[in-house]
This record gives structure tokens, C-alpha cells and sequence, in this order.
């Protein structure tokens, strides 16, 4: 995240929304998965063709007329939450939602016709008109749609946090779509949003637009590795992937074929081709640098895990596949250490010695029930690759969480949710006091504010910092006077504002409660998702990317949440088994929200934080 340091500097001097806006930039893009809101959802074009995607499976007899119906509800949700696209294509908007919104009304006699090319035909009117509108979406610049709409509101004398927010995601998700990697967002974000040496920030607002499709542009990555003996037949083929024995012959054939002297000159450049490996050369589009590099070396792992087939190279490695450059064919210019991203396969469990070692000794006990097997099914994840890792994580949840054989997808979404609804306020003020504690005096001065209010034990004596639900209860009883300490701080007033919000009743229930079913709805949609790709990959062993790494990264996270609030509730109760703790869990989620919906005053701010989770 972007310190307010490096943030100073501008004349004239930000406004304050326009400080929250670069802040939230970096915030999106920072790795953790502490904050619900960083996980950026799909947008409309990427929606859209997921819609095209699963009817083409559903005639395939891949999906069933279930998943038709359910994307077709999340592209209605998905185009009414898009205020941006919707004001510049409202005639297109119109049409498709309602269109769509009367063929889900006549789910049933659809499910009742027994004529399969009938059901193919009812289809080809939706079809169409998700077609059409993805094509004209395609045919705009996306990017520049939202620069127009964001230099003019940002540049209002006062604009909410909030829609900041809602036009950032909104942005950013797009961006994505358009290919590039985030970890370039983030550069880019802070090259120019903060280092620019332009002085107007509207000016360097105006830069987004460089982001937009037309920067997809011809790169060639190089990446070092081994090959397996008696691979030999694979060296010097032509093509977008092409293998060298002689890594200086690749050095020289950049110069014959883009004229390219650099070269012969940079000593890194040498030095990379100078090593005792074979080079991969890949060539390929992409948006920007990092994504270049990162979608060749997944494909080059990809093509590699090929080469495992024989008996006899069971045991190849080809290397780490990190020692790589980039060539830029448009620029000419060559990234000697590009940014690789070693993503973090299947899940990171809190405390998994602790697990380790009670697992040992619950074969000597008979306690834990279901603790191995559930071990098991971790190994599998950790051992696989993404894709095969995707449906040993559904399946995982399928032991842990399936009930009713009729509908395994209904129970596992019935009991995921209070695992993944409850921990979110203790995170979001977890994820408070993280960036208060960065403001030094800000903090300082809030400790010394708080041990005043709500006495003493407010306070941790070992690490000297404020209680979780004494922080809550602090914003929630004393807003402006939280908010006094922190002026200019634009990212901790929103966070303070949030959590206040949150607080406040609205009638009988908390403002929260309303979140909470928001956050219900896009958990079934992300678990729907999962489901919906878990089945494609079970039946053709493939799905597209760009619907793939953001649902394994969050189910992947998920899971993460899920299995350290179970184990640590088994490490307490070693006489239930897992069944009988997710039971107990999801009766312990309607207690928890009946305690946030019939409400005159809040009695206990620590009960609102109640969670096992030992992430935060």
C-alpha cells in the first residue's frame, strides 16, 4: 500500500477524495486476505461471455439447465450494479436485462419442455442479445468511458469514500479483463497516480486511458530451464514456443531478427545467456510486462508437466522457471528482472504443526474423527496442479460439508456461509487497526483517547494496543472525535466511517445486516461459479483463464478460513467430529444473526466480533 509520504508533493494539494483514490488503488492490489473488498468480481464483458460460455456447455450436455438460469440471473445483477455502463448503453441495458428477466419467469415451462432443440431454440433470443451487447462493449474503449466519468467526479469539490470505491472496483475489475497483471496496476498506479512529475492530478488521471486494450502489444519472454534427455527433437522447432541448446544463439537471434544492439552491450543481457541451461522462447500478446512473463511461464509449466508422461522422466524437473527476461518487440526495450509471480498453490493453514501433531496422536485416541481423512484431502490440493487442485477443493467440501446427496451444491453454499459471513467484521476492524496503527501519532493519540473512555482494560498490556471490539465500540459511540485524529488521513477516515456506519441502527437491525446479506449473495455466486468450473474441468479438462484464477484464488481463500475456524474449533472439542462442529456452527450463525437483526442497543460489541478464526 501506498505510504502517505510517498503521496506528497502535488500542487495544488489533493483533495481528499483524490488522496483516497491513489490510496485505494495500491490498497486493491495489496496481497492479503484480510479484506473481502481486495478480491475483485467480475465485470460485465467477463460476465457476459461466461453466459455465452455456459449455454455452448449446456448444449454440449456439460451443465445442466440450472446453471442457465443462475448466470443468467448474475448478468442481470452484474448489469443493474453497473451504474458507469449503464448511463452510456441504457436502450442495450434495458433490453438484455428484461429479456433475461423473462425467461428466468418461465424457468418451469422451459424445465417442462421435452424437446431438447424446442429448449435450444427458447435459448437462441437470450443468446443473441448477450452476444450483441458483449460485441459492442468489446468495440468500446472501456477504459476511457470510466476516465470521463472520473475526471468529473473527481474533481467536485466533495465526492463520498464511497463512490470512490464503487468507481475504482468497478475500473480495476475492468482492467483486469483486459489482460493486464495486477502487480503492473500497482506499478503503474504508483509511477504515475503518485512519482509523475505532472503537477495536475486530473492530468495524470487522464493516463488510465493508456491502459485500455489498444496497449496489447507483441512481447517475447525467454525463460531458462532443463530438458529431459532424449527431448532433443524439441530443439530449434519454429513456432510461438521455440527451445535453444545454445542460449547465446537466442541472445544473437533477438538482434537478427529486431535489430537490437542492447544485446551485445548489457551486461545482465550476456550474463542471462551466458548460463549452462536450455532457453525457452516464447513468443505472444500481451497487455504489459508482467502479464507477459507470467502467462509464458504458466504455459511453459503447463507444456513441461507434458514431458512426465514416460515412465522414465517421472522425476524431471525443469527448474524453478524464474530466471527469465522480457522482450518488449514494440519498444525494443528488454526487462532483465521481470516481476514473476510464484502464486501460492492450495491453502495455508494458521497453525498447521498444532494439526500435524494432533492428528498424530488422534490414531492412538480415536479423537478427531475425520481429522485424517480431512488431512488427506489438503494433501491432494497441495499436490495438484491448479486445475486438478479446483476440483479436490470442491470436493473437500463436498466431506465436509454435504448433507443432502439430492443437492451437494445447495449444502455446501448453506454451510460455507457462516464461516465466510462471520469472520468479515472482525476483519474489516482487524484490517482498522492495521492502518491506524501506521498513522503513529494518530494512533498514540487514539489509545490515549480510548483508555480514557472505556477504561484500562480496553487496552492489550503486551502489545499496547487497542482491543479489537473496544476499537469497534469506540468508532461506533465516538465518530467525529476518531475522525479528529486522523485528519488528512483519507484511507483511515473511510475505514472509520465504514465501521461506524456498520453500527448504526436502522430501525431494529444494524447497518451491518444488510451487508451481510449482500455478502451472502456474492458468496452463493462465487460457489456457484466454482461449481459451475469444477464440472467443466471433471467432463473436458479445461476452462477459460480468465474465469479460473480469480475463483481458485478465492475458493482457495475460502478454504483458508473455513479449515483453520474447523480445526481450531477441534482442537477444543476433540470429541465431536467435523460433522457435528459445521452443525454446530451454522446454528451458531443464526443466534449471530438474530443478534444484529433484532436489536434496540448493541449490549456486546465482543460478541459481534465472535468468530474461532485464528487469521486475525
Amino acid at each position: 500500500m501506498y505510504k502517505s509520504s510517498d503521496i506528497k508533493g502535488y500542487n495544488p494539494a489533493l483533495l481528499p477524495h483524490q488522496l483516497y483514490f491513489i490510496q485505494r488503488w495500491g490498497e486493491l492490489f495489496e496481497k492479503s486476505p484480510l479484506h473481502y473488498r481486495k478480491l475483485s468480481y467480475p465485470c460485465v464483458r467477463a460476465v457476459l461471455k461466461e453466459a455465452i460460455q455456459v449455454v455452448e456447455h449446456y448444449r454440449a450436455e456439460v451443465l445442466y439447465e440450472h446453471n442457465v438460469f443462475e448466470i443468467f440471473q448474475e448478468v442481470v445483477i452484474t448489469l443493474k450494479e453497473n451504474k458507469v455502463l449503464s448511463a452510456s448503453f441504457k436502450e442495450d441495458w434495458s433490453l438484455v436485462s428484461s429479456r433475461l428477466e423473462m425467461f428466468s419467469s418461465d424457468k418451469e415451462s422451459f424445465l417442462k419442455t421435452g424437446n431438447t432443440v424446442e429448449k435450444y431454440r427458447k435459448l437462441e433470443l437470450p443468446l443473441t442479445l448477450i452476444r450483441g451487447l458483449l460485441n459492442k462493449l468489446e468495440n468500446t474503449d472501456i477504459p476511457r468511458l470510466y476516465i470521463e466519468l472520473l475526471s468529473k467526479e473527481l474533481s467536485k469539490s466533495k465526492l463520498s469514500f464511497e463512490h470512490v470505491d464503487e468507481y475504482l472496483e468497478l475500473l480495476m475489475s475492468e482492467l483486469l479483463f483486459e489482460g493486464h497483471h495486477k502487480q503492473y496496476l500497482y506499478r503503474w498506479g504508483h509511477g504515475v497516480l503518485v512519482n509523475d512529475d505532472e503537477n495536475s492530478f486530473l492530468k495524470r488521471l487522464e493516463r488510465i486511458s493508456e491502459l485500455g486494450v489498444k496497449n496489447r502489444r507483441e512481447f517475447e519472454c525467454f525463460i531458462r530451464l532443463k530438458l529431459p534427455d532424449g527431448y532433443d527433437g524439441l530443439i530449434g522447432t519454429n513456432g510461438p514456443l521455440t527451445f535453444f541448446s545454445d542460449p547465446d544463439r537466442a541472445r544473437i537471434q533477438i538482434d537478427e531478427e529486431h535489430d537490437a544492439p542492447q544485446v551485445h552491450k548489457d551486461a545482465p543481457i550476456i550474463e542471462f545467456f551466458k548460463k549452462d541451461k536450455h532457453i525457452a522462447r516464447m513468443k505472444l500478446f500481451a497487455t504489459d510486462d508482467v502479464a507477459a512473463i507470467n502467462i509464458a511461464r504458466d504455459e511453459l509449466i503447463s507444456t513441461t508437466r507434458l514431458f512426465t508422461l514416460e515412465n522414465r522422466h517421472k522425476l524431471y524437473n525443469p527448474g524453478n522457471l524464474t530466471e527469465a527476461l522480457v522482450f518488449d518487440v514494440n519498444s525494443k526495450k528488454i526487462y532483465t528482472e521481470p516481476v514473476i509471480e510464484i502464486s501460492q498453490h492450495g491453502l495455508q493453514v494458521t497453525k498447521n504443526d498444532k494439526y500435524i501433531k494432533i492428528n498424530m496422536s488422534s490414531k492412538l485416541t480415536g479423537k478427531y474423527k475425520g481429522l485424517d481423512q480431512l488431512l488427506q484431502w489438503c494433501r491432494v490440493i497441495q499436490d495438484s496442479p491448479k486445475e486438478t487442485g479446483l476440483v479436490a477443493m470442491w470436493s473437500l467440501m463436498e466431506y465436509l460439508f454435504v448433507t443432502d446427496p439430492t443437492n451437494k451444491r445447495k449444502s455446501i453454499i448453506e454451510y460455507t456461509t457462516p464461516y465466510l459471513t462471520q469472520f468479515y467484521l472482525k476483519s474489516l476492524v482487524f484490517r482498522c487497526r492495521e492502518l491506524i496503527k501506521q498513522n503513529q501519532a494518530g494512533n498514540e493519540a487514539l489509545i490515549a483517547a480510548v483508555r480514557e473512555k472505556l477504561g484500562k482494560d480496553s487496552i492489550d498490556r503486551k502489545t499496547n494496543e487497542i482491543k479489537l471490539h473496544y476499537l469497534l465500540q469506540f468508532i461506533a459511540e465516538y465518530k467525529e472525535e476518531t475522525l479528529s485524529l486522523f485528519s488528512g488521513d483519507a484511507l483511515n477516515q473511510r475505514y472509520i466511517g465504514l465501521l461506524n456506519k456498520y453500527m448504526q441502527l436502522r430501525g431494529k437491525k444494524l447497518w451491518f445486516f444488510e451487508y451481510l446479506e449482500h455478502l451472502e449473495r456474492q458468496i452463493d455466486c462465487d460457489l456457484s461459479r466454482a461449481y459451475r468450473l469444477r464440472n467443466i474441468l471433471t467432463h473436458q479438462a479445461y476452462v477459460d483463464k480468465i474465469f479460473f484464477e480469480e475463483i481458485y484464488e478465492r475458493l482457495s481463500f475460502y478454504l483458508k478460513l473455513i479449515l483453520d475456524d474447523l480445526l481450531y474449533s477441534m482442537s477444543l472439542q476433540p470429541d465431536n467430529s467435523f460433522h457435528q462442529l459445521v452443525r454446530i456452527k451454522k446454528e451458531s450463525y443464526k443466534d449471530y444473526q438474530k443478534l444484529i437483526a433484532g436489536i434496540s442497543k448493541i449490549d456486546s460489541f465482543k460478541a459481534l466480533l465472535q468468530t474461532k478464526s485464528l487469521l486475525v
